[in-house]
């Protein structure tokens, strides 16, 4: 498959041309994105503003991570992760490199796989007796607001049923 690919790519001729150098279409079938989405931004932002937010768009994100217990940093350097501070949270990191995947710290759940806005959801809900997480899965905010609110009676619902499942395992 990959040698019919690159021969396709290697004798295609370019649909950008067409739309024009620095045109709407030029840029929105650039970095497939609609181009409705791609106006609005030019609208607000500017082409140049517009294009960065398209090619911004074309990086996965890194991984972050949520540290559950007051060892888990040192635990992952001494498994060899290299990890950064996050950028919302205190208790927050990115993952920069190693195999976080098979660490004790990991596997012991001392640390977790979890966006920072996620992580900013539980920090930001105050301290309560009951908690309603309406959009449960997988379940990994249900778990931060857990940690923080060890005594509160906490719901958890999941509107869609193979994302309920998540959540119950």
């Amino acid at each position: 498959a990959n040698a019919v690919l690159r021969k396709l790519s290697a004798n295609a001729t370019s649909p950008l041309g067409e739309a024009g150098a620095g045109s709407l279409p030029e840029l929105a079938l650039e970095f497939a994105h609609p181009e409705w989405m791609v106006a609005r931004w030019i609208d607000m932002y500017g082409y140049k503003a517009a294009r960065s937010i398209c090619a911004a768009n074309q990086h996965a994100p890194g991984s972050a991570l949520r540290l559950c217990t007051p060892d888990a940093e040192e635990e992952l350097i001494e498994a060899g992760i290299r990890i950064a501070p996050g950028a919302l949270l205190t208790n927050a990191r990115r993952l920069l490199s190693g195999d976080l995947a098979h660490s004790i710290p990991f596997r012991d759940h001392h640390v977790a796989v979890q966006d920072e806005a996620s992580q900013l959801v539980a920090a930001l809900v105050g301290k309560g007796a009951r908690i309603l997480d309406c959009c449960a899965a997988p379940g990994g905010k249900t778990a931060a607001l857990a940690a923080r609110n060890p005594g509160a009676k906490i719901t958890a619902v999941e509107l869609h049923e193979h994302r309920a499942r998540l959540l119950k395992e």
